[in-house]
């Protein structure tokens, strides 16, 4: 990992892949695995101007709080468009300014993906002129959870219930429900007429 100055990270080249930001830097990783840095100045970072970059920088707004200096798109990528207020409002979703184009509205449910996402194309016939996406319908929150924990506990949190199978998480063990139906036949609230 190279740390850049503001500068340097502005005018870095190469093929971008991904961009994302922790507590005090934000990072963007270019192939081949080439990974830079640039510390962050009360929580900002100077914007990259690759295309891939957008996304990435939304979601580093979005989940982190970290403001990308130079990025001139407000949309967010997560937060369904809440107001201030709480209200959410549906998005506008712009239409080209030609004549005929139609939009097609599919979503939030969606079987094809695998997280639930709305699209909007935007179709002249049968040529998609634009499709416009909005994501996060399964965002849980989970880096925010493990923000402040230590690393030993981050690692159990993100296993999570994985390692345990469903049915599991959903029913007590054979030892608590033995437990559970001494204590009902004692105070009198078991029904099985035991």
């Amino acid at each position: 990992m190279r740390l850049l100055s503001p500068e340097a990270w502005a005018a870095h080249q190469g093929h971008f892949i991904a961009l994302w930001t922790d507590a005090g830097h934000a990072y963007a990783l270019y192939e081949p695995g080439e990974l830079v840095a640039v510390a962050l100045v009360e929580g900002a970072y100077p914007a990259l101007a690759h295309p891939g970059a957008n996304w990435f920088q939304r979601l580093a707004k979005d989940l982190n709080g970290h403001k990308a200096l130079g990025f001139t798109d407000t949309r967010t990528a997560v937060e369904h468009f809440r107001e201030p207020d709480g209200r959410g409002p549906w998005p506008e979703f712009p239409m080209p300014e030609i004549e005929g184009v139609h939009q097609v509205a599919v979503g939030p449910i969606h079987a094809g993906i695998i997280e639930p996402a709305h699209f909007r194309f935007s179709v002249l016939g049968e040529q998609v002129l634009r499709l416009q996406g909005r994501f996060g319908y399964a965002h849980k929150g989970t880096l925010g959870l493990m923000r402040g924990k230590s690393p030993a506990r981050r690692r159990a949190m993100r296993r999570g219930f994985r390692a345990m199978p469903r049915w599991r998480i959903l029913s007590p063990s054979p030892a608590r429900r033995r437990r559970r139906w001494a204590s009902r036949r004692r105070s009198g609230r078991c029904i099985c007429g035991r």
